[in-house]
């Protein structure tokens, strides 16, 4: 009795004991947040930015294509990035349609003196930190730019334009990501996410160089377009940036600047080797310190050898290099252009003529290297700059490349 008693005592022991296993099990962990699909729509696009940041380095590629009734015109910007470090080093290129007015295509590229008027089609650019070095066409230097170079007061600061406010290259649509908004989200393939987003016209016009921006203004303080630029975003599975495009068109429209040629604007990026090798940037070897190099080409004497691309935009800006460093150009006299400014015709006329009679003259050392015998380029002030550093004179040049 007492033996069975216990018996059943122990098995509703063990009874128990299961019905209490049962009801404890451990049950599964809850999946944790991810850190970028999880917040809400209108900080996830800010979130798959710092996402990259995260991954250091990334490679990019982007386009803006510039649509006009003689083709396409395509702005290229691509090269390697480390966001955390603040460097990159690529290049833009400009491949413009055949047929395009020569007016608009120095809108593109930027004026330039001698033959070809306008600047290279492809300009290197490497960013360290707050600094941003160019080489400027085929030039075997690279000029380092700082943000106390002020060569261009009170203009747009062409270079420093190359340097991007969200990431270290400028002009690419990752700088807009930050202030995009009215987001939403759908999913990709591959457990990504594609986001729909606009942003402000100012940000927008900070894509470009400052002398096409000029003439995007549409957007600019008009109440009826306060988000006009649609974005779209790809982001991976880990909710880092892959890809953005822009339908840019309503920066357009503007009849009375250079650009009412432009039907379609359209940027397209892309992203890719997240975490792989980092920027390579130009060796010390082959950098010159743009406030030692970079002038005003009326600031520059007779005998002084230069290059005619800088970067800037400003074809009033040289770079003096030693004449045995394989220059473009050589400055063989500096008339003087008597009287007040008589008008832009009038002064190239006075030029041409003053720096005829001075070649004439001039050391054959300095002439017999040209590239075409008997052939010379003159340059006059502007009518703000005509008799500033007191008597107004020409800039008269050989070419020797």
């Amino acid at each position: 009795m007492i033996t069975r008693t216990r018996v059943l005592a122990a098995a509703g022991a063990a009874s128990a004991l299961l019905l209490l296993s049962g009801c404890s099990g451990t049950e599964p962990a809850p999946a944790a947040a991810h850190p970028v699909f999880d917040a809400p729509a209108d900080e996830q696009p800010g979130l798959a930015l710092t996402a990259t940041q995260s991954a250091r380095t990334v490679a990019f590629r982007q386009t803006l294509t510039f649509t006009t009734r003689h083709g396409a015109t395509v702005l290229t910007s691509e090269g390697r990035m480390d966001l955390p470090a603040g460097r990159a080093a690529g290049a833009q290129t400009w491949k413009t349609a055949g047929g395009l007015p020569a007016s608009l295509r120095e809108r593109f590229l930027g004026a330039s003196l001698g033959p070809d008027e306008t600047a290279p089609a492809t300009t290197g650019v490497a960013v360290d930190g707050q600094d941003v070095l160019v080489r400027p066409g085929e030039a075997d230097y690279w000029l380092r730019y700082t943000p106390a170079d002020t060569f261009d007061e009170g203009n747009d600061n062409a270079v420093q334009s190359l340097r991007g406010t969200a990431v270290p290259f400028g002009g690419t649509l990752l700088d807009l990501v930050p202030g995009a908004g009215r987001v939403t989200s759908s999913e990709a393939a591959g457990g990504g996410r594609t986001y729909r987003a606009t942003t402000t016209a100012p940000e927008a016009l900070e894509l470009f160089p400052p002398g096409v921006r000029s003439g995007l203004t549409r957007g600019m303080g008009d109440d009826s377009l306060p988000l006009p630029v649609t974005l779209e975003i790809g982001a991976d599975a880990e909710g880092r940036l892959t890809r953005a495009t822009a339908d840019l068109a309503p920066l357009l429209g503007n009849e009375n600047d250079g650009l009412a040629a432009v039907t379609a604007l359209r940027a397209e990026l892309t992203v890719s080797g997240h975490g792989t090798s980092a920027p390579e940037l130009p060796p010390a070897a082959v950098q010159r310190t743009a406030a030692d190099v970079v002038k005003d080409i009326h600031a520059v004497e007779p005998g002084a050898c230069v290059d005619l691309a800088t970067g800037m935009r400003d074809n009033s800006l040289i770079a003096e290099i030693p004449c045995g460093a394989r220059p473009e150009a050589r400055i063989f006299a500096r008339p003087v252009l008597a009287g007040d400014h008589p008008g832009a015709k009038t002064a190239n006329r006075s030029a041409r003529a003053a720096c005829g009679g001075e070649y004439i003259g001039a050391p054959k050392a300095w002439t017999a290297t040209s590239e075409k015998k008997g052939s010379y380029w003159s340059v006059w002030p502007s009518e703000g700059a005509w008799g500033e550093r007191g008597a107004a004179r020409a800039a008269c040049l050989v070419m020797l490349r």
